[in-house]
């Protein structure tokens, strides 16, 4: 569990690095994620998908292609149980012996996928729903962090005003919270996280769960560029675990 700021707020691991050096308006990058250095702090989670990636719209085509192939098996075993109940009930009694069992089998499947629609609607129904990014102060961070309901995702900006690329972010940030409703954003001034925090890994994104920091995600302009949108942050986000379709 988080225990103080020492253990949220991590440095970045680059020393003695000039002022960064911003950006105005450029052309849109896609260039391709790259995988955190391994002695990083709080490296990356794995990567969702096997093999290279095209950049944030090949990340999230490959997730919503995998979900709706999911939908798709599903449906196909739901209309395939249909059939075989409609046929059976139109045959003899003295035909309908081995149909029975297959039906039989058919139908725990069936339990199985009523019950799970059941859990996922009353899950969904039964988490807090947030929408926007809030603001909080170094007071309010650990409580933010501990307090929240359990496989509740909480995404935290470390950002400074006089930043472009921190603006960008949190432009991006409240978009994608108005869709991903059951998971908390929130943001902080990173010097009043951290008065010693270095502006060079700005933007930053940490992430927790169950107070447990799952993504630590420093000077993201290395991965997404310096006009990233709000499709490439989402993609980052997916990729390394901190949301799902869950949280939408």
């Amino acid at each position: 569990m988080a225990e103080g700021l020492d253990r949220i707020v991590f440095d970045s691991g680059i020393q003695d690095d000039p002022e960064p050096v911003r950006t105005d308006d450029s052309d849109i990058s896609e260039s391709e994620f790259n995988q955190a250095e391994d002695d990083a702090p709080g490296k990356l989670m794995q990567a969702m998908h096997n093999g290279p990636q095209t950049g944030p719209k090949g990340v999230m085509a490959d997730y919503r292609q995998h979900k709706r192939l999911e939908g798709e098996k599903e449906e196909r075993k739901m209309v395939e149980f249909m059939k075989k109940l409609n046929w059976a009930s139109s045959q003899a009694p003295e035909q309908n012996n081995q149909e029975e069992s297959d039906i039989d089998s058919d139908d725990e499947f069936f339990q199985q996928y009523r019950e799970s629609r059941i859990r996922q609607i009353h899950s969904r129904s039964s988490k807090p729903r947030f929408g926007t990014v809030q603001r909080i102060n170094s007071d309010q961070y650990i409580e933010a962090i501990d307090s929240e309901t359990t496989n509740i995702p909480v995404v935290i900006h470390l950002y400074d005003h006089r930043y472009l690329e921190c603006k960008r972010m949190n432009d991006c940030l409240d978009r994608i919270a108005t869709r991903y409703v059951h998971a908390k954003f929130l943001k902080i001034p990173s010097v009043e996280a951290d008065p010693d925090f270095d502006p060079i890994a700005l933007p930053a994104i940490l992430a927790y769960k169950n107070g447990e920091l799952i993504a630590n995600l420093i000077r993201v302009t290395e991965e997404l560029g310096d006009r990233f949108d709000e499709e490439a942050v989402e993609a980052l986000l997916v990729k390394n675990f901190v949301l799902c379709e869950q949280d939408m």
